[in-house]
């Protein structure tokens, strides 16, 4: 009987911790969410949130790593001179982009960007809040999920910016 009730604590106390954990991941959500909307108020956009887009958001960032990799594999083979033609590179390019843009149902007016992640909440949002407001966003939609490499470099294909990026989806 006591090892029972031993066990039974021990068991609590675990699902206990568990409680507290995930309680303030879900309230640093919360308060990134309204911080990131009083900071788009202030600076009167008017973007509204849109729960598609953050879905199309999380889908693109789950699939950029993967995409960055297969890039650079494409610029590898091309550097080998593994592909025919010209065409043949550039469609192998093309069709590993596509499978982003098909996993996030893309359509036209819609586009995704990248936001660096900085130690402070504050300078994450208000890159945002830039991002939205130079590009005359009507909605928008960001990832939870956070992508290791953003925007290819146009001077050395298959090089990606490497850091710690949520995907921000937006309409014009």
């Amino acid at each position: 009987m006591k090892a029972f009730k031993k066990l039974a604590a021990i068991v609590l106390a675990g699902v206990m911790a568990l409680a507290v954990l995930t309680g303030c991941s879900d309230s640093d959500k919360t308060t990134f969410h309204k911080q990131l909307t009083d900071a788009l108020s202030d600076a009167k956009v008017t973007a509204e949130y849109n729960t598609a887009d953050v879905a199309k958001a999380e889908k693109v960032a789950q699939l950029w790593d993967s995409y960055a990799a297969e890039i650079k594999s494409i610029e590898k083979k091309q550097a080998e001179h593994k592909y025919d033609t010209t065409a043949d590179y550039q469609k192998a390019r093309d069709a590993a982009l596509a499978k982003v843009y098909a996993a996030a149902t893309m359509v036209g007016g819609e586009h995704y960007g990248f936001v660096p992640v900085q130690e402070k909440d504050a300078d994450t949002i208000a890159s945002i809040v830039r991002v939205l407001k130079e590009k005359g966003a009507t909605k928008y939609g960001y990832s939870n999920s956070r992508t290791k490499a953003a925007f290819e470099s146009e001077n050395v294909p298959g090089t990606f910016d490497e850091g710690e990026f949520i995907v921000l989806v937006y309409e014009k």
